[in-house]
Protein backbone atom coordinates (compact mmCIF):
# COMPACT_ATOMS: atom_id res chain seq x y z
CA UNK A 1 0.00 0.00 0.00
CA UNK A 2 2.64 2.21 0.77
CA UNK A 3 4.53 1.60 -2.38
CA UNK A 4 1.39 2.55 -4.43
CA UNK A 5 1.03 5.56 -2.45
CA UNK A 6 5.03 6.60 -3.36
CA UNK A 7 4.07 6.08 -6.90
CA UNK A 8 1.68 7.94 -6.96
CA UNK A 9 3.04 10.58 -5.49
CA UNK A 10 6.02 10.69 -7.60
CA UNK A 11 3.34 10.73 -11.02
CA UNK A 12 1.60 13.53 -9.63
CA UNK A 13 4.96 15.12 -8.91
CA UNK A 14 6.08 14.39 -12.54
CA UNK A 15 2.77 16.18 -14.03
CA UNK A 16 3.29 19.29 -11.94
CA UNK A 17 6.93 20.04 -13.29
CA UNK A 18 6.72 18.78 -16.57
CA UNK A 19 5.68 22.35 -17.93
CA UNK A 20 8.16 23.90 -16.38
CA UNK A 21 10.98 21.67 -17.53
CA UNK A 22 9.36 22.28 -21.17
CA UNK A 23 8.98 25.90 -20.53
CA UNK A 24 12.91 25.70 -19.67
CA UNK A 25 14.13 23.91 -22.62
CA UNK A 26 12.02 26.11 -25.02
CA UNK A 27 13.41 29.10 -23.58
CA UNK A 28 16.66 27.65 -23.98
CA UNK A 29 15.94 26.87 -27.59
CA UNK A 30 14.63 29.98 -28.39
CA UNK A 31 17.42 31.96 -26.70
CA UNK A 32 19.87 29.84 -28.70
CA UNK A 33 22.43 30.11 -25.63
CA UNK A 34 22.55 28.68 -22.00
CA UNK A 35 25.20 29.20 -19.42
CA UNK A 36 25.45 25.02 -19.00
CA UNK A 37 26.25 24.81 -23.11
CA UNK A 38 29.12 27.84 -22.88
CA UNK A 39 32.71 26.32 -22.72
CA UNK A 40 34.79 28.23 -20.52
CA UNK A 41 37.60 29.67 -22.11
CA UNK A 42 40.63 29.13 -19.27
CA UNK A 43 43.49 31.87 -19.10
CA UNK A 44 46.82 31.44 -17.44
CA UNK A 45 46.15 33.79 -14.88
CA UNK A 46 43.11 36.01 -14.44
CA UNK A 47 44.02 39.95 -15.22
CA UNK A 48 42.21 42.62 -17.03
CA UNK A 49 42.18 43.55 -20.53
CA UNK A 50 43.01 46.63 -22.34
CA UNK A 51 42.62 48.23 -25.90
CA UNK A 52 45.82 51.17 -26.02
CA UNK A 53 43.96 54.36 -28.11
CA UNK A 54 46.15 56.47 -30.14
CA UNK A 55 45.18 60.43 -31.07
CA UNK A 56 46.57 64.03 -31.75
CA UNK A 57 46.31 64.47 -28.21
CA UNK A 58 47.08 61.15 -26.30
CA UNK A 59 47.69 57.58 -25.54
CA UNK A 60 45.39 55.97 -23.83
CA UNK A 61 45.06 52.58 -22.24
CA UNK A 62 41.03 51.81 -22.29
CA UNK A 63 39.11 48.75 -20.80
CA UNK A 64 38.55 46.50 -22.81
CA UNK A 65 34.31 46.45 -21.78
CA UNK A 66 34.57 49.97 -22.17
CA UNK A 67 36.03 50.13 -25.78
CA UNK A 68 33.87 48.04 -26.94
CA UNK A 69 31.33 50.98 -26.44
CA UNK A 70 32.89 53.42 -28.24
CA UNK A 71 33.77 50.71 -31.43
CA UNK A 72 30.16 49.46 -31.17
CA UNK A 73 29.09 53.29 -31.79
CA UNK A 74 30.60 53.71 -34.66
CA UNK A 75 30.85 50.20 -36.68
CA UNK A 76 27.15 49.35 -36.84
CA UNK A 77 23.96 51.85 -37.35
CA UNK A 78 22.99 52.19 -33.82
CA UNK A 79 19.24 52.51 -35.13
CA UNK A 80 19.22 49.13 -35.73
CA UNK A 81 17.87 46.29 -33.12
CA UNK A 82 19.36 45.92 -30.21
CA UNK A 83 20.21 42.33 -31.14
CA UNK A 84 22.24 43.09 -33.79
CA UNK A 85 24.04 45.17 -31.48
CA UNK A 86 24.48 42.22 -29.00
CA UNK A 87 25.96 40.20 -32.26
CA UNK A 88 28.25 43.15 -33.31
CA UNK A 89 29.50 43.75 -29.50
CA UNK A 90 30.44 39.64 -29.16
CA UNK A 91 31.94 39.60 -32.83
CA UNK A 92 34.33 43.09 -31.96
CA UNK A 93 35.40 41.17 -28.14
CA UNK A 94 36.05 38.20 -30.08
CA UNK A 95 38.33 39.82 -32.61
CA UNK A 96 40.26 41.07 -29.53
CA UNK A 97 40.98 37.89 -27.85
CA UNK A 98 41.80 36.47 -31.56
CA UNK A 99 44.64 39.12 -31.84
CA UNK A 100 45.55 38.95 -28.47
CA UNK A 101 46.24 35.14 -28.70
CA UNK A 102 48.17 35.60 -32.19
CA UNK A 103 50.25 38.20 -30.98
CA UNK A 104 50.95 35.99 -27.46
CA UNK A 105 55.14 35.50 -28.29
CA UNK A 106 57.32 37.13 -30.81
CA UNK A 107 60.76 35.23 -30.73
CA UNK A 108 60.01 33.06 -28.03
CA UNK A 109 59.29 35.51 -25.78
CA UNK A 110 55.76 37.03 -23.84
CA UNK A 111 54.36 40.55 -25.28
CA UNK A 112 51.93 42.52 -23.63
CA UNK A 113 49.44 39.99 -23.09
CA UNK A 114 46.56 41.84 -21.87
CA UNK A 115 46.75 44.89 -24.33
CA UNK A 116 46.78 45.57 -28.23
CA UNK A 117 46.47 48.45 -30.52
CA UNK A 118 42.48 49.42 -31.17
CA UNK A 119 42.86 49.12 -34.96
CA UNK A 120 43.09 45.39 -34.27
CA UNK A 121 40.05 45.01 -33.25
CA UNK A 122 37.94 47.72 -34.77
CA UNK A 123 38.00 50.57 -37.94
CA UNK A 124 36.73 53.11 -35.74
CA UNK A 125 36.04 54.38 -32.43
CA UNK A 126 34.27 57.33 -31.00
CA UNK A 127 34.64 58.76 -27.84
CA UNK A 128 31.85 60.23 -25.51
CA UNK A 129 32.14 63.99 -26.52
CA UNK A 130 32.53 62.73 -30.49
CA UNK A 131 29.41 60.62 -29.59
CA UNK A 132 27.34 63.65 -28.09
CA UNK A 133 28.58 65.73 -31.19
CA UNK A 134 27.44 63.22 -33.83
CA UNK A 135 24.29 62.01 -32.10
CA UNK A 136 23.11 65.62 -30.84
CA UNK A 137 19.60 65.18 -29.51
CA UNK A 138 20.00 61.47 -29.96
CA UNK A 139 22.95 60.78 -27.60
CA UNK A 140 21.21 59.60 -24.49
CA UNK A 141 19.26 56.98 -26.07
CA UNK A 142 21.47 55.66 -28.46
CA UNK A 143 24.48 55.95 -25.60
CA UNK A 144 21.81 53.48 -23.28
CA UNK A 145 21.83 51.37 -26.37
CA UNK A 146 25.45 50.63 -27.05
CA UNK A 147 26.32 50.40 -23.58
CA UNK A 148 23.26 47.71 -23.05
CA UNK A 149 24.49 46.01 -25.99
CA UNK A 150 28.30 45.06 -24.55
CA UNK A 151 26.84 44.80 -20.81
CA UNK A 152 24.14 42.03 -22.14
CA UNK A 153 27.41 40.38 -23.73
CA UNK A 154 29.91 41.10 -21.20
CA UNK A 155 32.84 38.49 -21.53
CA UNK A 156 30.66 36.61 -24.34
CA UNK A 157 32.84 35.26 -27.72
CA UNK A 158 32.41 33.49 -29.97
CA UNK A 159 34.26 30.48 -30.63
CA UNK A 160 35.20 27.58 -33.24
CA UNK A 161 36.80 24.54 -32.16
CA UNK A 162 37.16 25.80 -28.88
CA UNK A 163 39.18 28.61 -29.97
CA UNK A 164 38.10 32.56 -30.03
CA UNK A 165 37.52 33.30 -34.06
CA UNK A 166 37.81 36.97 -35.58
CA UNK A 167 34.53 38.62 -36.05
CA UNK A 168 34.08 39.31 -39.84
CA UNK A 169 31.01 41.01 -40.81
CA UNK A 170 30.00 43.50 -43.09
CA UNK A 171 27.02 46.20 -44.09
CA UNK A 172 25.12 44.64 -46.61
CA UNK A 173 25.81 41.66 -48.67
CA UNK A 174 24.11 40.95 -52.59
CA UNK A 175 21.94 39.06 -51.65
CA UNK A 176 23.88 35.70 -50.19
CA UNK A 177 26.95 35.65 -47.77
CA UNK A 178 30.59 34.62 -49.18
CA UNK A 179 32.01 31.54 -49.20
CA UNK A 180 35.36 31.61 -47.65
CA UNK A 181 36.72 29.12 -49.24
CA UNK A 182 36.34 30.62 -52.92
CA UNK A 183 38.07 33.80 -51.11
CA UNK A 184 41.35 32.83 -49.25
CA UNK A 185 43.93 30.61 -50.77
CA UNK A 186 44.68 29.05 -46.90
CA UNK A 187 41.31 27.84 -45.92
CA UNK A 188 41.35 29.28 -42.16
CA UNK A 189 37.38 30.51 -41.95
CA UNK A 190 35.59 27.50 -42.48
CA UNK A 191 32.91 28.43 -40.53
CA UNK A 192 31.81 31.29 -43.44
CA UNK A 193 29.69 29.57 -45.66
CA UNK A 194 27.49 31.33 -48.02
CA UNK A 195 23.62 31.91 -46.63
CA UNK A 196 20.96 33.35 -48.23
CA UNK A 197 20.11 37.56 -47.42
CA UNK A 198 16.70 37.99 -50.06
CA UNK A 199 15.44 40.67 -48.23
CA UNK A 200 18.70 43.01 -49.11
CA UNK A 201 17.00 43.69 -52.32
CA UNK A 202 14.58 45.98 -51.26
CA UNK A 203 17.36 48.16 -49.41
CA UNK A 204 17.18 51.83 -51.50
CA UNK A 205 21.12 51.43 -50.88
CA UNK A 206 21.33 47.87 -52.71
CA UNK A 207 22.03 49.18 -56.04
CA UNK A 208 24.79 51.97 -56.19
CA UNK A 209 26.54 53.23 -59.35
CA UNK A 210 29.56 55.10 -60.12
CA UNK A 211 30.90 56.77 -63.55
CA UNK A 212 34.69 56.37 -63.71
CA UNK A 213 36.23 58.49 -67.05
CA UNK A 214 38.71 56.63 -69.56
CA UNK A 215 41.38 58.88 -68.64
CA UNK A 216 41.09 57.21 -65.28
CA UNK A 217 40.03 53.61 -66.28
CA UNK A 218 40.98 52.59 -69.60
CA UNK A 219 40.18 48.68 -70.08
CA UNK A 220 38.46 46.38 -67.39
CA UNK A 221 38.10 42.92 -68.11
CA UNK A 222 36.34 40.60 -65.37
CA UNK A 223 38.23 37.49 -64.94
CA UNK A 224 36.33 35.30 -62.29
CA UNK A 225 33.38 35.54 -60.01
CA UNK A 226 32.34 33.81 -56.61
CA UNK A 227 29.59 31.82 -56.78
CA UNK A 228 27.41 35.25 -55.03
CA UNK A 229 28.64 37.20 -57.44
CA UNK A 230 31.76 38.78 -56.30
CA UNK A 231 34.33 39.22 -58.60
CA UNK A 232 37.90 37.78 -57.63
CA UNK A 233 40.36 38.60 -60.08
CA UNK A 234 40.13 41.34 -62.82
CA UNK A 235 42.72 42.42 -65.84
CA UNK A 236 42.33 46.73 -64.44
CA UNK A 237 44.52 48.98 -66.88
CA UNK A 238 46.46 46.00 -68.21
CA UNK A 239 47.43 44.99 -64.54
CA UNK A 240 45.86 41.23 -62.96
CA UNK A 241 44.29 43.16 -59.08
CA UNK A 242 41.28 40.89 -56.80
CA UNK A 243 38.11 42.44 -56.85
CA UNK A 244 38.81 43.90 -53.10
CA UNK A 245 41.76 45.51 -54.60
CA UNK A 246 39.16 47.40 -57.22
CA UNK A 247 36.88 48.04 -54.92
CA UNK A 248 38.94 49.94 -52.27
CA UNK A 249 41.27 51.82 -55.22
CA UNK A 250 38.19 53.24 -56.87
CA UNK A 251 36.10 53.65 -53.82
CA UNK A 252 33.43 51.04 -54.99
CA UNK A 253 30.63 50.05 -52.52
CA UNK A 254 31.28 46.41 -52.99
CA UNK A 255 33.43 44.02 -55.65
CA UNK A 256 30.21 42.54 -56.57
CA UNK A 257 29.51 44.63 -60.03
CA UNK A 258 29.10 44.28 -63.24
CA UNK A 259 30.05 47.66 -66.22
CA UNK A 260 28.77 49.31 -69.05
CA UNK A 261 31.19 50.51 -71.66
CA UNK A 262 30.46 54.06 -73.00
CA UNK A 263 32.61 56.06 -75.16
CA UNK A 264 34.43 58.18 -72.63
CA UNK A 265 33.55 56.34 -69.08
CA UNK A 266 32.51 53.07 -67.57
CA UNK A 267 29.41 52.68 -65.36
CA UNK A 268 30.24 50.60 -63.05
CA UNK A 269 27.16 48.95 -60.83
CA UNK A 270 27.33 47.43 -57.62
CA UNK A 271 25.14 45.44 -55.13
CA UNK A 272 25.28 45.68 -51.63
CA UNK A 273 28.39 47.09 -49.65
CA UNK A 274 31.25 45.35 -48.35
CA UNK A 275 32.89 42.96 -48.64
CA UNK A 276 30.65 40.25 -48.29
CA UNK A 277 31.93 38.27 -45.48
CA UNK A 278 30.61 37.23 -42.25
CA UNK A 279 27.68 38.75 -40.42
CA UNK A 280 25.28 40.52 -42.63
CA UNK A 281 24.75 44.06 -40.67
CA UNK A 282 21.44 44.96 -42.57
CA UNK A 283 20.25 41.22 -42.82
CA UNK A 284 20.61 40.80 -39.19
CA UNK A 285 18.84 43.71 -38.46
CA UNK A 286 15.76 41.99 -40.48
CA UNK A 287 16.24 38.44 -38.82
CA UNK A 288 16.19 40.52 -35.22
CA UNK A 289 12.88 42.27 -36.91
CA UNK A 290 11.42 38.58 -37.25
CA UNK A 291 12.21 37.67 -33.54
CA UNK A 292 15.97 36.14 -33.67
CA UNK A 293 17.60 36.79 -30.57
CA UNK A 294 21.68 37.67 -31.26
CA UNK A 295 22.62 33.85 -30.27
CA UNK A 296 20.35 32.85 -33.46
CA UNK A 297 22.13 35.92 -35.47
CA UNK A 298 25.23 34.35 -34.81
CA UNK A 299 24.58 31.18 -35.43
CA UNK A 300 22.68 32.19 -38.88
CA UNK A 301 26.43 33.12 -40.60
CA UNK A 302 29.01 31.31 -38.64
CA UNK A 303 28.72 27.62 -38.96
CA UNK A 304 29.61 24.62 -36.20
CA UNK A 305 30.48 28.01 -33.76
CA UNK A 306 29.96 28.19 -30.26
CA UNK A 307 29.16 31.04 -27.46
CA UNK A 308 31.84 30.91 -24.56
CA UNK A 309 32.21 33.08 -21.75
CA UNK A 310 35.61 33.90 -20.98
CA UNK A 311 36.89 33.53 -17.33
CA UNK A 312 36.55 36.38 -15.40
Amino acid sequence: MKQKARDFFVIVLFLILLPYVLGIMNKTKTEGVTWMNMEEIKEEEETAHFVKYEDKLSVQEIPLEEFLIGALATTINVEYDLEVLKAQAVLLRSTYYTKLQKQGTVSGQNIDRNIIGWEKVSNGYLTQSQMKKIWKENYEENYKKVVSAVEETKGIIITYEEQPIEGIYHAMSSGKTRNAKEVFVQNEYTYLESVLCEKNVESQEFLQSVAISKETLNTLIIEQRDAAGYVISLICNGEKITGEQFRKKYELASANFTFTEKENEFIIETKGSGHGLGMDQYYSNYLAENDYSYTEILDYFFKDTKLSKMKE
